[in-house]
Parts: structure tokens; C-alpha cells; sequence
């Protein structure tokens, strides 16, 4: 009797420690996913937070298996990164929201079969230390013998871009969805380019928001009828080409891109412009003028810096080791100056393109441990520095490259 007393006390004592100094019970994060996709499909992975008293720094992060590729939807403000088989979300500071939802659309490649298993934490700062949340486990079941999607039933999106005055930029977006009997909540998102705006002009009752670069309409169910359209306006200012805007509306767990649609420019009858415009000659004068600016001088802590262009880097031979300091889809390429005022880092940086990404990396090392020592370095001023390594200039992991006979160490 005394020894179950004992190990019922114990227990008990384990459970109110891990209570207070356990993870926040009060978070909570719903995964919500497919049980089954076809393969060569597209999917949504969504993420609902309940953030309880969670505020500041965080970071999701999530596994993503071989065969599926992803594309951010809906990050709420997040850094949006996919690198060596994780996807992660992080902020600085956390939506203020105290229940928010992220997304991604995931793409199950054509020949990928069987099950896939997504799981992944949610980790953040408490009394200066890391806590982890574990986030649920999914499976998804690759099965081919599943129906093609009926697209009698599928919504589908028209567009026209309609120049209001194309000398200074302004511009009308129109989008005419057809939900053909999709009744599901959803949300349509627009990538508007760096240097434009994006304001409202016909919302047709979902709620609009511009950040982000991303024009987003939220509907909690598609409008009813046969179809609608949602219209906005983007500004650029003078010396801007005619902008190319591509998107996608999200239903359910489907994701249809808009770029179905047309896209044509149709210029207005009330547009102030005298004389045609020449596409071909506006997009060189504009990237004359955003060379310009790029090597403009800008300010920084030791005085001024010559705002240099990153370059990609000649692959060298055997293989060589580098810090990856950052990684975007949607932005425009950066140049040094952009890491020199916001990490205040002095050095070149090195940019390679994959899979639709630009990555930017500092450092070149034929050893392991030189490139570790300079990411720990590296780590003070920019945290989420990691090791990445190539073999003759191709990509590969550290551990391959640790195990090949071809490493310099």
C-alpha cells in the first residue's frame, strides 16, 4: 500500500512539474490535411495555431518527406523557409492574434508512392530557454486508383490586367471566379511585384488585406452565384512596366492557379496617356534604373557602402562546404547592401538558384569543422545560419558529404 501511496505521489508530483515547467499548456496546434492524395496532385497542409500567452520569437517547423515539394500560401508575416527537407515559419514576434492559421500548398510528385508521414514542433523562448511543442503526426496515403478530379465541378478564375495609366503605373486588376458549385470557405491570393501597391476596389464580401506583397480576398464560403468578380487596383508609380501578376484561389484543400486565366493588358478609354507604350523598351528602361539604384550609395554604421550586386558564384571542383544565411521565392533578388543594413554583414555574400529559390551563403571551406566554427561565428549576428555542402557544385547533404572519400578533411 505504501509503495503504491509512493508511486501514486510521485506521479502526481511529475504531472504538476511538467504542468509549470512543461511547455505552455495552453498552445494548442490543429493540423489539418488530406488522408489520401493522388499522385502528381496538390494538397494543403494548414496549421491553426491557439498561441495562449505566447508572444516574441517562434519557429515552426515541419518535415516534409521525399516526393513532395511545397509553396508558402499563408505565412501571417512569417519568414518562409524550405531547406534540407524542412519547411519553416519564423517570426520575430508572433501574430497578435491569439488563434491564427498558416498554410502551404504541398505537391505530391508523379511518381512518389505509399505514405508520406509530416510531423514536426513548434518551438519558442520562456524564461530563456527553448520549449518545444510537438506538432501531430499526418500521413498521407499516395493512392493512384483515386478518381482524377471532376472539373465540371472545380472553380476556375478569369483575369484581365486593364491599364489605367500605364505612365505612372496604375493599374486594374479584375478576377471573375466561377465556383461552379463549390460551396467551401476559401481565399484567393495575388504576389503583387516589389514596388507596387495593392488597394481594393470591389471585395464582392470577403474581407481584403495587402501584405506581404500579396493581395488576399477571405471568403468563409464562396459566393453562390454562377460567378462574381473581385477587382483591385496596383500603383507602381512613373517608370514601372506593365506588372505581371500571378496567384491562386484556395478552396478546401485544393489550390487552383489563377494563371488559367487572361491576362492581357486592356488599356482604359479614360486613360490620360498620349502615345502607345512600348513593353519591351519600358522593361529595359526599368532595369536600367534598378541597376542604378542598386549601386547607389546607402548608409551604414562604418559611413557608406557601395551597394554591389550578388553574383552566382563558379561551382568549384570536389567538395567544399558554405554557410547559408537566407532563402526567399518571392522576393527580388538582394545585393549586398541589403545584408550589410539588415545584419550588418560586411563580407560578399554568394547567391544560387534551385528549385525556384534563391539562396544566399557566405564562406567557403574544403573542412567541416572550419565551416562549423564560422557559422558559430556567424550565428551572433545572423541566428539561423546553417551548414550547407556541394559536390562540384551540385547539392548534396552534410552527411553525404562527411561520409563521401572525396572530403578534404
Amino acid at each position: 500500500m505504501i509503495k503504491l501511496l509512493s508511486a501514486f505521489l510521485s506521479a502526481s508530483m511529475l504531472f504538476i512539474l511538467s504542468y509549470f515547467f512543461g511547455p505552455d499548456p495552453s498552445i494548442k496546434v490543429e493540423v489539418q490535411a488530406p488522408a489520401k492524395v493522388r499522385p502528381g496532385d496538390d494538397f494543403i497542409y494548414q496549421l491553426k495555431v491557439s498561441k495562449g500567452n505566447l508572444n516574441g520569437f517562434s519557429r515552426i517547423q515541419v518535415f516534409i518527406p521525399q516526393g513532395l515539394t511545397v509553396t508558402p500560401v499563408d505565412v501571417k508575416n512569417a519568414e518562409f523557409l524550405f531547406e534540407e527537407d524542412y519547411v519553416k515559419f519564423i517570426w520575430i514576434n508572433l501574430p497578435e492574434d491569439p488563434e491564427f492559421t498558416v498554410s502551404m500548398k504541398v505537391h505530391v510528385d508523379a511518381n512518389s508512392e505509399g505514405e508520406k508521414y509530416l510531423n514536426g514542433e513548434l518551438s519558442y523562448i520562456e524564461n530563456d530557454k527553448t520549449e518545444k511543442f510537438p506538432l501531430q503526426q499526418t500521413t498521407v496515403v499516395l493512392d493512384a486508383s483515386l478518381p482524377q478530379a471532376d472539373n465540371t465541378s472545380r472553380p476556375d478564375v478569369e483575369r484581365k490586367l486593364i491599364a489605367l495609366n500605364a505612365d505612372q503605373g496604375e493599374y486594374q486588376i479584375e478576377l471573375t471566379i466561377h465556383p461552379n458549385k463549390e460551396q467551401s470557405a476559401a481565399r484567393f491570393i495575388d504576389d503583387i511585384p516589389e514596388g507596387f501597391t495593392a488597394s481594393v476596389v470591389d471585395a464582392h464580401g470577403s474581407d481584403f488585406s495587402f501584405t506581404e506583397q500579396s493581395a488576399i480576398f477571405i471568403w468563409k464560403e464562396l459566393p453562390k452565384e454562377n460567378s462574381f468578380t473581385i477587382v483591385y487596383k496596383v500603383n507602381g508609380g512613373a517608370n514601372k512596366p506593365s506588372p505581371n501578376i500571378n496567384g491562386m484561389l484556395v478552396y478546401g484543400d485544393q489550390v487552383l492557379s489563377s494563371n488559367s486565366g487572361t491576362a492581357t493588358p486592356v488599356e482604359s478609354t479614360t486613360s490620360t496617356t498620349e502615345t502607345a507604350t512600348n513593353p519591351v523598351a519600358d522593361a529595359i528602361v526599368a532595369q536600367l534604373v534598378e541597376t542604378e539604384k542598386n549601386r547607389s550609395q546607402i548608409p551604414s554604421e562604418s559611413g557608406t557602402a557601395i551597394a554591389q550586386d550578388i553574383q552566382l558564384p563558379a561551382p568549384q571542383s570536389g567538395i567544399y562546404y558554405k554557410v547559408q544565411i537566407s532563402a526567399t521565392m518571392k522576393s527580388p533578388v538582394r545585393n549586398n547592401a541589403w545584408f550589410s543594413t539588415k545584419y550588418k554583414w560586411q563580407d560578399n555574400v554568394d547567391l544560387a538558384m534551385q528549385d525556384g529559390w534563391k539562396k544566399y551563403m557566405i564562406g567557403t571551406f574544403n573542412n567541416y569543422e572550419q565551416a562549423k566554427a564560422f557559422r558559430n561565428q556567424t550565428s551572433e549576428k545572423i541566428s539561423d545560419a546553417f551548414v550547407v555542402a556541394y559536390d562540384h557544385g551540385q547539392r548534396i547533404s552534410v552527411q553525404e558529404a562527411l561520409k563521401s572519400n572525396k572530403s578534404n578533411q
